[in-house]
């Protein structure tokens, strides 16, 4: 029988990698917030990364504006782990002549540019922007700490959405609460990075 009263709700944060496969979902019963979560996340993806035998493969997490505060940012990034995800606004709107090169996200031609980096103040030094301008006019900017090139940086970040779908599609089937999952998830991700693979943390 359907049980009628109310009762309290829960958070999930689900990591997939770049092609959309679930690799890990963490509960947060507390609803904490994704801040508190990515260090733990990034920890347990590097220890299934080294337990797997790939301890010179470096993660990249992506991850929303909920997660981009200086002091998060800046912990990571002392911490080893690459990151990218939006700058959280108010900032500085750059004229449209600065936008000097080009990429293509399915069938739109998106500019951007890559100038000063962005200072997290506080003595927390600095981190990548760039700066993008989409075809309606308006302007994000992606911080990141990564080698790779700005192209990849930037699509890596606006692709998440489209991944999501599958990872929310599939998790359940093979994601469950008990401990035998994270097991299977150090399977997962010793595949999933052997080629750099980005991360994706979403609540």
């Amino acid at each position: 029988m359907q049980d009628k009263r109310p009762v309290a709700g829960a958070s999930d944060y689900w990591v997939h990698d770049e092609d959309g496969r679930p690799l890990l979902r963490e509960p947060s019963p507390n609803h904490d917030s994704l801040t508190s979560l990515l260090h733990p996340i990034a920890r347990l993806l590097r220890a299934g990364l080294d337990f797997a035998g790939a301890k010179r493969t470096r993660i990249m997490l992506v991850f929303d504006r909920a997660g981009a505060f200086p002091n998060e940012l800046a912990a990571l990034r002392d911490e080893g782990f690459d990151f990218v995800t939006y700058e959280r606004g108010p900032y500085p709107l750059l004229l449209r002549t600065a936008f000097d090169r080009e990429l293509t996200y399915g069938d739109e031609v998106l500019r951007y540019t890559e100038l000063a980096q962005k200072n997290l103040g506080a003595g927390r030094g600095r981190v990548r922007r760039i700066h993008v301008l989409t075809p309606d006019g308006n302007q994000l900017n992606v911080l990141c700490v990564s080698d790779a090139d700005a192209e990849f940086v930037v699509l890596s970040l606006l692709r998440r959405w489209a991944r999501q779908e599958n990872q929310f599609k599939y998790g359940v089937e093979r994601l469950t609460r008990v401990s035998p999952f994270r097991q299977r998830v150090f399977g997962g991700i010793s595949r999933s990075f052997q080629n750099g693979h980005a991360v994706d943390a979403s609540s």
